[in-house]
């Protein structure tokens, strides 16, 4: 286990800070977006319940 993650350290320390923020930042708006999508999900299947 504490090879992988020094791995995955270096890898990090061998990427310049602008590359690994602006994966940071897609990577949160994945998560974002996958959030919002169940959400509405949630939503529409709550309605259509209601209209059966």
């Amino acid at each position: 286990m504490e090879a992988f993650l020094n791995i995955i350290w270096s890898l990090i320390e061998a990427v310049p800070p602008v590359i690994m923020a602006s994966i940071m930042l897609l990577g949160l708006s994945a998560i974002a977006a996958t959030l919002l999508c169940l959400i509405v999900a949630a939503v529409t299947m709550r309605k259509e319940r209601k209209h059966a």
